[in-house]
């Protein structure tokens, strides 16, 4: 397959340019162009290896990217400036090894990423500031792949974090950037996989996206959950755990789990099928209405049962 003409079109987040990615030199390259105008300039200039993903920066000054070298995955990431196109891209990791899950502070000032630098197995998260001197510092030293940053808090104080088990679990933290102190908070119970997850406006809850949740696995169920934080935490303090669980019902969740499949929607024909079920019932004395309205003995559409 070719390349196709154009990929990837985000808009700046100040609404007035767009990026993609297109060829350049046959190869897969980040585009800019004035929103409204016929100018379309690359801002990168690979030739060995194809871009396929980019952020822009929060302040719109500029794209972050990653490449890898002849696909060994060992990505390095890279800040372009979209305000000078000629000058040459600034790579902001060691060369050789693996740094993924790069996320954009809101202000635009700072980068966390996830790193096997140190070892070459165990993930570290470092916040990288997105200016010269470029300035970073180690906010966590793992003892495994899993650990990766998801986002930054609306007010730059905490980051979300997510710890994976596999494809199966992971579970989700929060972390203090100025004293890298965590709280966990989802569930010390529950196994799930989070496919996304988000601050909520304000940054005071954490909102995300259960795949896969074992609670209603048999009905192959996804869904979702919102976190307060502060309610069920699990805090580590310079090596050790202290966990607050308060009572009185102060942990609230809102699950928002999806129906069962085959159940979530029923298509027209299902629901004039349930309107002729009610109308030729035979009803029972004094509360014919009464059954017709809870659809008593009628017919349950569920997959796999």
């Amino acid at each position: 397959f070719g390349n196709p003409e154009r990929a990837n079109v985000q808009i700046s987040p100040d609404g007035t340019r767009i990026a993609f990615l297109a060829p350049h030199n046959n190869v897969m390259n980040i585009w800019v162009q004035t929103l409204g105008a016929d100018d379309a300039k690359a801002v990168t200039t690979s030739t060995q290896r194809p871009i396929r993903t980019y952020q822009w920066a929060h302040n719109s000054e500029q794209l972050l990217y990653g490449l890898d070298r002849g696909g060994d995955e060992n990505f390095q990431l890279y800040l372009k400036d979209t305000a000078d196109p000629k000058a040459p891209p600034k790579r902001l990791t060691d060369g050789k090894s693996r740094n993924v899950d790069a996320c954009w502070s809101r202000d635009g000032r700072r980068l966390a990423y996830a790193t096997n630098r140190r070892n070459g197995k165990d993930g570290d998260i470092v916040i990288v500031e997105a200016r010269p001197p470029f300035a970073e510092r180690v906010v966590h030293s793992g003892t495994s792949t899993g650990w990766g940053p998801v986002e930054w808090s609306p007010d730059g104080t905490q980051l979300l974090l997510r710890q994976s088990f596999g494809q199966a679990e992971c579970r989700l933290w929060t972390m203090d950037v100025a004293t890298t102190a965590k709280s966990q908070v989802t569930s010390r119970t529950d196994r799930h996989y989070y496919a996304a997850a988000a601050f909520a406006e304000g940054g005071k809850a954490v909102a995300e996206l259960v795949e896969g949740d074992q609670q209603s696995s048999d009905r192959g169920g996804n869904g979702g959950h919102l976190f307060l934080p502060e309610a069920d935490d699990e805090r580590e303090h310079g090596g050790t755990t202290e966990t607050r669980e308060r009572e009185g019902g102060e942990a609230r969740e809102w699950r928002l789990r999806r129906q069962e499949r085959g159940q979530a929607k029923r298509g027209e024909d299902d629901q004039r099928q349930d309107a002729e079920d009610a109308v030729f019932r035979e009803p029972a004395v004094d509360r014919g209405e009464e059954e017709a309205a809870t659809g008593n003995g009628s017919p349950e559409n569920r997959e796999g049962e």
